[in-house]
């Protein structure tokens, strides 16, 4: 099928997207769009109500960092082969500084908490390691979880101090830090 036209997050903007209408709930309309042909780069997944995509996915943040959350865009990554397609968050933010530290004590909990967004994109185990590490993109921190060696993992970046970014892989969270930072 032809791409869809551009359109954009007030924020947060992609080449193309995709209308979401969860008939069957979030987790298998993600796993439907993972199942897709998707465009190689970010595709913007206009849910039409994110704070049910946190809901239905279980993915409960620590109360006093959910206060600081403002709007909220989901994307999907494919990769230039379109094998590897990853699911993402962005958020925007209103303290950085006491977000980066609410996000790390949340860390040992962070696994099952995102439990469900990580099987839509087919994490079917443990993870392949406990603990989470760090590396950095373009002098943007990021922490991630290893999941399997095929990238898949739990990733998070805070982003100019404006933005919160969860991916399920290290390519996909890279993705979005360069197009939030362009």
């Amino acid at each position: 099928p032809p791409p869809e036209e551009q359109t954009q997050a007030p924020f947060f903007e992609a080449q193309f997207s995709k209308t979401i209408v969860p008939e069957n709930g979030v987790l298998a309309s993600l796993e439907q769009v993972l199942g897709e042909d998707l465009p190689a780069g970010l595709t913007l997944l206009a849910f039409q109500n994110t704070d049910a995509f946190f809901q239905e996915l279980g993915i409960q943040p620590p109360e006093e960092l959910s206060r600081l959350f403002g709007e909220a865009a989901v994307f999907a990554y494919s990769d230039a082969t379109k094998t590897k397609k990853r699911i993402g968050l962005v958020i925007q933010l209103d303290n950085a500084d006491l977000a980066q530290e609410l996000l790390r004590s949340w860390e040992p909990q962070m696994e099952q908490s995102f439990a469900l967004f990580m099987s839509a994109q087919g994490q079917k185990d443990k993870a392949y390691v406990s603990f989470f590490r760090t590396a950095t993109h373009e002098g943007t921190p990021i922490r991630f979880q290893t999941f399997s060696l095929g990238d898949l993992g739990l990733c998070y970046a805070l982003v100019d101090n404006k933005y919160l970014v969860f991916a399920g892989s290290l390519e996909s969270i890279k993705a979005a830090i360069d197009n939030l930072t362009k």
